[in-house]
């Protein structure tokens, strides 16, 4: 409706005190990565030593026997570099002096750190499904993988240590099967042990469709074991609960269930793919950096995914500076560390999903 000067010149304007998040989707893997058992940096570079060979000097023998006591050669390190992420935050002093007259709806300074630091959840979750190019954290891409797209990890190849090697599987004509993530699901276990094996699958909103699909016909007869599941924040590897619609100020993210695990959708998962992770296995190594702070954001109004999840990031905060020739303040968000996994082995990908 068009509004004449009539009204226009004597009646106020009305925000709504809330600033809506039209960007951002959700982040799964990284909220729950970073909730769950953090590791501190230490060191130039993270050794994790890695068995790669088995002992042979030992077996049957008569009398007083002729021992093997050669030294074998049975292990190797595995070699981990910390990675820098930053977040700009700028304010200029003219505006933050306008937002703190009586016309002020949110507080500018908070909002403009609340979205900051949104952002930069955001970017790290794109980076942990990547192979750790550049500068950036390693990934998914890179730890979850065959030599398929990194042919190193750990300043190791993956052709002289096949230890390395995580179990890949393609869809045959790009259907998902249970047969086929069972293939998967039994590559990365170690047969009868519950640490040994998968403790989440993650994949995309499509290939979750299409797995629940998989579910309808058996609904009626097995309702029990397909009741409404969740996972949350911080649950711990493996554990899922049924029909709570209350999870006692936890996020929860909506989940299947399979094998004793959860399958959850996460937007930034790679087109067509399904992760099987062993969470005892993948933790964030967080680096506490020199004259940085950790820092929550006061709770302001930003209404999006991510303040649903209502958690503190191991993110790191700098600080402001004023500029000598501005008249602003400047600041970043700075998270220094790595995404790493001593037992890649354990994870698994099915891939090429595109139908049931």
């Amino acid at each position: 409706m068009a509004l004449s000067n009539r009204v226009i010149s004597i009646t106020e304007e009305a925000y709504v005190p809330a600033s809506i998040d039209g960007i951002l989707n959700s982040n799964v893997f990284t909220s729950r990565t970073f909730m769950r058992e953090q590791k501190q940096w230490s060191g130039r570079q993270m050794m994790v030593p890695l068995q790669f060979a088995k002992p042979t000097s030992g077996g049957s023998f008569d009398g007083v026997g002729d021992f093997d006591t050669a030294l074998q050669d049975t292990r190797v390190r595995q070699t981990f570099s910390h990675a820098q992420f930053y977040q700009n935050v700028s304010i200029g002093g003219g505006e933050a002096s306008l937002n703190k007259t009586d016309g002020e709806v949110l507080d500018l300074m908070y909002v403009t750190l609340q979205e900051a630091q949104n952002a930069a959840m955001d970017s790290i979750g794109d980076q942990f499904y990547g192979t750790g190019t550049g500068n950036s954290f390693l990934g998914l891409g890179a730890i979850v993988d065959d030599g398929t797209n990194t042919s190193t990890y750990a300043g190791l190849t993956r052709t002289s240590y096949t230890q390395l090697n995580s179990t890949l599987l393609a869809a045959s004509g790009g259907a998902v099967t249970f047969t086929g993530m069972a293939t998967v699901m039994r590559g990365a276990s170690a047969a009868g042990s519950r640490r040994q094996r998968p403790s989440i699958v993650v994949t995309t909103e499509t290939v979750f469709d299409l797995l629940e699909s998989l579910y309808q016909p058996n609904i009626t007869s097995n309702y029990d074991a397909l009741s409404r599941v969740q996972i949350t924040t911080y649950s711990k590897p493996g554990v899922a609960y049924k029909d709570q619609d209350s999870l006692k100020g936890h996020q929860g993210f909506e989940a299947l269930y399979w094998r004793g695990i959860p399958i959850v959708a996460d937007e930034k998962a790679d087109s067509g793919a399904m992760f099987f992770i062993n969470e005892d296995y993948l933790h964030w190594y967080n680096l506490k950096g020199v004259g940085l702070t950790q820092y929550k954001v006061p709770k302001v109004q930003v209404d999006g995914v991510a303040s649903e999840y209502n958690q503190v990031y191991p993110i790191q905060w700098s600080g402001f500076d004023k500029p000598y020739n501005q008249y602003a303040q400047i600041g970043q968000f700075i998270m220094l560390g790595n995404l790493i996994s001593g037992q890649t082995r354990r994870h698994g990908k099915y891939s090429a999903i595109t139908t049931v």
